[in-house]
């Protein structure tokens, strides 16, 4: 599996939208396609990167003793999706968006489940009466306001930068996703994204989502390889 993925990030490679991008990976001695934007990486360059990565680190939370600490050996986190915040209605059957304060009291009951270590990004967005623009923000002002545990957060556009502000404010790193676009691309909005975390110093979970058969090969082995390229090309 290793084997594959290498192979694909040094013979097929990545595409990087943006013209900066390319130009820093030219730099570092990948082979780079400055008219696709297409990024081929050798298997040394892959390996010393990997290599440059701690081998644990610790998320910090408003609370001390909720800290969680990310590592490869026997030690394991729980991560959970969270309730939805859309409900359903028994007495008139219908969905609805949650009230605030249902939405808070879902928020409330995770923060002391004892075996959940990570509030997680999804489903908790939002409630009634809330802009569209103001969703992605206001669910993870509500987290911070409530929990005191690790977090993991979205976003759709900038808000990431607002988020992020807020967890340093209370002390407390929060994840943030950095989504690629299958098949094997990153769009400038993410490289920006990434650029952002780098320099805040903000963990970082990449998630690609390649769709077996159409966005990635139909197979289970296919789609791992893909997979696994485009999270290490992040």
């Amino acid at each position: 599996m290793q084997e594959a993925v290498l192979k694909v990030l040094a013979e097929t490679g990545i595409v990087f939208e943006d013209p900066a991008v390319q130009k820093e990976f030219n730099e570092q001695g990948c082979q780079v396609d400055f008219t696709t934007g297409c990024v081929k990486m050798s298997e040394k360059f892959v390996m010393s990167a990997i290599s440059a990565v701690p081998a644990c680190f610790t998320l910090k939370t408003r609370q001390k003793k909720n800290e969680v600490t990310i590592t490869s050996d026997a030690s394991i986190t729980n991560f959970a999706l969270g309730g939805a915040t859309k409900l359903y209605d028994k007495a008139h059957k219908f969905g609805r968006v949650a009230t605030r304060k249902e939405f808070y009291d879902n928020l409330t009951l995770a923060d002391a489940l004892p075996n959940l270590d990570m509030n997680s990004a999804f489903p908790l967005w939002g409630f009634e009466n809330v802009p569209e623009c103001m969703v992605t923000i206001e669910s993870a002002a509500a987290k911070l306001r409530v929990g005191g545990k690790a977090q993991l957060e979205g976003a759709v556009f900038d808000e990431y930068q607002w988020i992020t502000q807020m967890g340093k404010a209370v002390g407390a790193d929060i994840v943030q996703l950095a989504n690629s676009a299958s098949p094997l691309t990153y769009y400038k909005g993410v490289t920006d994204r990434i650029r952002f975390f780098a320099k805040n110093d903000v963990p970082i979970q990449f998630a690609p989502g390649p769709f077996k058969g159409m966005t990635c090969p139909v197979t289970n082995a296919g789609a791992v390889v893909s997979n696994n390229a485009e999270t290490l090309a992040g």
